[in-house]
Protein backbone atom coordinates (compact mmCIF):
# COMPACT_ATOMS: atom_id res chain seq x y z
CA UNK A 1 0.00 0.00 0.00
CA UNK A 2 0.81 3.65 0.08
CA UNK A 3 1.53 3.56 3.81
CA UNK A 4 4.17 1.09 5.06
CA UNK A 5 3.06 -1.54 7.56
CA UNK A 6 5.50 -0.14 10.13
CA UNK A 7 5.59 3.62 10.40
CA UNK A 8 6.93 6.03 12.98
CA UNK A 9 6.05 9.68 12.65
CA UNK A 10 8.34 11.98 14.59
CA UNK A 11 7.68 15.62 15.34
CA UNK A 12 10.21 17.89 16.95
CA UNK A 13 9.43 20.57 19.47
CA UNK A 14 8.10 23.87 18.24
CA UNK A 15 11.19 25.69 19.45
CA UNK A 16 14.08 23.54 18.21
CA UNK A 17 12.70 20.67 16.14
CA UNK A 18 14.05 17.17 16.71
CA UNK A 19 17.55 16.10 17.64
CA UNK A 20 20.22 15.79 14.95
CA UNK A 21 20.48 12.06 15.74
CA UNK A 22 16.76 11.50 15.24
CA UNK A 23 16.71 13.65 12.13
CA UNK A 24 19.59 11.64 10.62
CA UNK A 25 17.80 8.35 11.38
CA UNK A 26 14.69 9.29 9.37
CA UNK A 27 14.12 7.59 6.03
CA UNK A 28 11.85 10.40 4.83
CA UNK A 29 11.42 13.98 5.91
CA UNK A 30 8.28 16.02 5.32
CA UNK A 31 7.97 19.78 5.35
CA UNK A 32 4.67 21.61 5.50
CA UNK A 33 4.71 24.67 3.25
CA UNK A 34 3.46 27.90 4.75
CA UNK A 35 1.61 30.59 2.86
CA UNK A 36 1.00 34.06 4.18
CA UNK A 37 2.45 35.65 7.28
CA UNK A 38 2.90 32.60 9.50
CA UNK A 39 6.46 31.62 10.38
CA UNK A 40 5.50 28.23 11.77
CA UNK A 41 2.60 25.98 12.70
CA UNK A 42 1.66 24.98 16.20
CA UNK A 43 2.89 21.42 16.77
CA UNK A 44 -0.63 20.10 17.35
CA UNK A 45 -1.81 21.67 14.09
CA UNK A 46 1.12 20.21 12.13
CA UNK A 47 0.47 16.80 13.68
CA UNK A 48 -3.23 16.95 12.85
CA UNK A 49 -2.50 17.87 9.23
CA UNK A 50 -0.07 14.97 8.82
CA UNK A 51 -2.30 12.39 10.49
CA UNK A 52 -5.30 13.59 8.50
CA UNK A 53 -3.35 13.17 5.27
CA UNK A 54 -2.30 9.66 6.29
CA UNK A 55 -5.92 8.66 6.80
CA UNK A 56 -6.85 10.21 3.46
CA UNK A 57 -4.20 8.04 1.81
CA UNK A 58 -5.18 4.91 3.74
CA UNK A 59 -8.65 5.27 5.29
CA UNK A 60 -8.62 1.72 6.61
CA UNK A 61 -5.30 2.14 8.42
CA UNK A 62 -5.45 1.12 12.05
CA UNK A 63 -2.77 0.19 14.52
CA UNK A 64 -2.38 -3.34 15.77
CA UNK A 65 -0.91 -2.48 19.16
CA UNK A 66 -2.62 -4.28 22.03
CA UNK A 67 -4.05 -2.34 24.95
CA UNK A 68 -1.27 -3.81 27.11
CA UNK A 69 1.40 -2.56 24.68
CA UNK A 70 -0.22 0.88 24.64
CA UNK A 71 -0.27 1.00 28.42
CA UNK A 72 3.41 0.04 28.63
CA UNK A 73 4.37 2.62 26.01
CA UNK A 74 2.43 5.33 27.84
CA UNK A 75 4.09 4.43 31.15
CA UNK A 76 7.57 4.60 29.62
CA UNK A 77 6.76 7.89 27.85
CA UNK A 78 5.05 9.59 30.78
CA UNK A 79 7.99 8.95 33.12
CA UNK A 80 10.25 10.84 30.70
CA UNK A 81 7.99 13.89 30.79
CA UNK A 82 8.50 14.49 34.50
Amino acid sequence: GVIPSRLAIVFGTEAVGCSAELFAACDKKVYLPLVGFADSLNLSVATALCVFQLFCLAPDAVGDMSEEERHELRQRFYTKLA
